[in-house]
């Protein structure tokens, strides 16, 4: 199974390499600390700005409403909140 995800990641490479084409380099670094992450809760937390060294709070979301909008991101909501992740879970994996 593993050998059959990596052939599948390899196969996809190109499309991701248009995809980091198709964005801005912030928002790519954007994408691959919410890659880093799994999933994230908060999003504008001291913590993970500092970490991944992505800028201030507006900047994220400028850039969260960007990729939401190019179904890069996606937004799980419950009763305890929202939950922010890469939308494919195998660009996730390639990153």
């Amino acid at each position: 199974m593993k050998a059959e995800c990596l052939a599948l990641l390899k196969e996809n490479e190109p499309i991701y390499l248009q995809y980091r084409n198709l964005i801005t380099s912030k928002q790519w670094e954007f994408l691959l600390a919410l890659a880093k992450e799994e999933s994230v809760s908060q999003i504008y937390s001291r913590e993970l700005l500092v970490k991944h060294q992505l800028g201030t709070p507006s900047s994220i979301r400028r850039m969260l409403v960007a990729l939401l909008d190019k179904e890069m991101i996606l937004e799980s909501v419950s009763s305890t909140g929202s939950r922010y992740s890469v939308y494919d879970v195998f660009l996730k994996r390639w990153m």
